[in-house]
């Protein structure tokens, strides 16, 4: 019986089960391979067999009983008794213990009578024992051909020679039949069973598709038991027994995908299966009417309109790839449906749940399909409900709809500032005008967006500029610029001084062009001392020139905003930035309104350690003039001594 997943194969066998239990002379013994994964699985098949044999009074119970845990545990029991058993030094140091206690006596006993040489010999019988412990120590007590490097160092040892207990262990021989073993056994249960001539036997082997290839393999081997006899003339009962193999066509043939792609799994279902019947899917009007039965059954008290949404729902979704249903389809459908249904009851619709359980299987990335408006299609607008985004946007997020609006929101507008994209900010407000602003105000000035991040408010400068939304003439949009030009103010750093912070500061500068107060934070940032990082000195000039570019084309001169613009960093850095700016600026409308932060008696050092090695170029050059434009007080005599 051959179908794809989850086209009723599993269901059909059911039926047939159901069907031929009402015939005395059927016996169906139904295999799942996938239950038994990781089992032996001859063994375990032939268990089944057996059992429903038996159930079905076909064959001799207490026989077959025997025979069945024969066949499962084949095990050996073995049992082992050991006692302990005194060492060669155990021995003596007893006698001597016994030969200690009469010397103590006798040692008393001269004491008390005077007796000198009962005194003596007392005394010695009473060491006896350290005498064997001496003499163990020198190695005078080993048991008979022990070596001294086998002594036992641990202090029973000394005593007991080995510390015996009861043991009983278990083997199994045989776990598993052999194929001629197997083939054995179950002809002589089919012989048995099927003594009758009216009796038979249909053998169902379910899901064999789904176990690893190993385990498969081997099961399909197994297989050829039942549908090409061996061993002579086939037996009388042969006829009267079939086997049905539900399988998914390219499941089988991955099974010798690492061998010979498809041909060899091709060849061995043309050899071993004889008729086949294939399993089709379902036409419309069935599978509408399986739908309706299904949520029928799930949903008991809901009325045949609402199922007619969730039937059109999938109806369309479906549509356009040519996909029709298989029965497990639409019950994994159905099941979604009804989760999400005792989750919120009847807030939502079935057509608006039905909707997302499609969109949720095919893992779609709901919350950002809303904001792009990429959901819903046209062909199911008029099908869902006119609180379509709202109910998909609460079932995303699990929230109520105000809250649901404002997570959607604050995910997408937070994405937008971090591409620092103007036209998706843009978009995302037309698109939502009943929440849009709300949900910015409360970012903006709740620190949603981590303004600490020179990076992060450079490109929503771009994101704001770009998007012209602070432009508008709205309450909001005052608001929402008046918040982000007071966290733009707070920056005191802007290293790293890269081309998005360059173009994040323009972008600030041309919103708030009419803003002396943000031009003035800017020029005081690049000056930030100590930096929080490294500073390139090339890219710090090519902020410098640019921010001083903007400011001129808005008619503004620096030494109006600040006496001078200060340089991060120490000597080394104020002369690269010197000879940079020489490069950058040759007219030297900047030089001036250079400041050093490193301590001046150092800034003349660079200088004179070029001039010994012949490193005094044009560019180095250009870069003193620029240090003496900008009024370093520094002494220049080292320079000169150096020349």
């Amino acid at each position: 019986m051959e179908g794809d997943w989850g086209r009723g194969k599993s269901t059909i066998v059911n039926l047939l089960c159901a069907r031929l239990a009402k015939n005395e002379d059927f016996l169906v013994v139904v295999f799942d391979a996938w239950a038994h994964q990781g089992d032996p699985l001859r063994r375990t098949f032939l268990e089944r067999a057996i059992n429903a044999a038996i159930a079905k009074g076909w064959i001799d119970k207490a026989k077959w009983v025997k025979r069945l845990e024969e066949l499962r545990h084949r095990r050996k029991r073995s049992r082992t008794v050991e006692t302990p058993a005194l060492t060669y030094f155990a021995k003596w140091f007893a006698a001597s213990l016994f030969i200690s206690t009469l010397g103590f006596g006798l040692f008393l006993t001269g004491l008390t009578e005077k007796l000198d040489w009962a005194i003596i010999a007392g005394a010695v019988a009473t060491a006896s024992p350290l005498y064997v412990l001496f003499w163990k120590g020198i190695g005078l007590f080993r048991e008979p051909g022990q070596s001294a490097k086998d002594d036992d160092k641990s202090g029973w040892a000394l005593f007991v020679a080995k510390t015996v207990s009861e043991t009983v262990s278990e083997t199994s021989d045989t776990p598993d039949p052999t194929s001629v073993e197997f083939q054995d056994i179950f002809t002589d249960v089919m012989n048995e069973a099927l003594a009758h001539p009216k009796r038979r036997v249909v053998l169902v082997l379910d899901n064999l598709d789904r176990v690893d290839a190993k385990d498969a393999l081997a099961m399909w081997s197994t297989m050829q038991t039942f549908v090409q006899h061996s061993g002579g003339a086939d037996p009388t009962w042969f006829p009267r027994l079939w086997v049905l193999l539900p399988y998914d066509r390219k499941s089988v043939l991955r099974l010798w995908q690492e061998e010979a792609a498809g041909s060899r799994g091709t060849s061995f279902l043309d050899k071993s299966i004889s008729v086949r019947f294939e399993v089709p899917l379902p036409v419309l009007s069935d599978w509408q009417a399986y739908l309706g039965a299904l949520l029928g059954e799930a949903l008991p008290v809901h009325d045949a309109g609402e199922f007619h949404a969730a039937y059109q729902v999938y109806a369309l979704y479906t549509a356009n790839a040519g996909h029709r249903p298989a029965p497990r389809d639409l019950k994994l459908y159905v099941n979604m449906i009804g989760a999400l249904h005792r989750q919120w009851h009847d807030e939502i619709p079935l057509g608006d749940l039905a909707y997302y359980s499609l969109l949720w299987r095919d893992q779609h990335d709901v919350a950002d399909a809303l904001v792009s408006e990429r959901i819903p299609e046209d062909p199911l607008r008029g099908i869902v409900s006119d609180e379509i985004i709202d109910h998909l946007a609460m079932l995303v997020f699990n929230v109520e709809v105000e809250r649901a609006r404002e997570l959607l929101l604050t995910d997408s507008i937070r994405a937008a500032f971090a591409a620092g994209d103007g036209e998706k900010l843009r978009s995302i407000a037309q698109s939502n005008d009943r929440g849009f602003w709300p949900v910015l105000e409360g970012m903006v000035g709740g620190d949603q967006l981590e303004w600490a991040s020179t990076v992060g408010i450079a490109k929503a400068a771009v994101s704001f500029r770009d998007s012209q939304l602070l432009e508008m003439d709205l309450p909001a949009a005052r608001m929402v610029r008046s918040q982000f030009s007071a966290s733009f103010k707070l920056v005191t750093d802007w290293t790293p001084m890269d081309s998005e912070i360059q173009s994040g500061i323009i972008a600030a500068l041309e919103m708030y062009r009419g803003q002396d107060d943000i031009a003035r934070r800017v020029l005081q940032g690049l000056g930030s001392t100590p930096p929080a990082g490294p500073v390139d000195a090339g890219k710090w000039v090519a902020v410098f020139v640019e921010v001083a570019r903007t400011l001129s084309g808005q008619g503004k001169r620096i030494d109006s905003l600040v006496e001078a613009v200060a340089v991060p960093g120490d000597a080394n850095m104020f002369f690269e930035v010197c000879q940079e700016l020489g490069t950058r600026d040759p007219n030297g409308e900047l030089w001036r309104l250079l400041q050093a932060t490193a301590a001046p008696e150092n800034l003349v050092a660079p200088i004179e350690a070029l001039i010994p090695n012949g490193q005094m170029n044009g560019r180095a050059a250009g870069g003193l003039q620029v240090m003496a434009a900008a009024g370093v007080s520094a002494s220049w005599d080292p320079v000169v001594q150096a020349i």
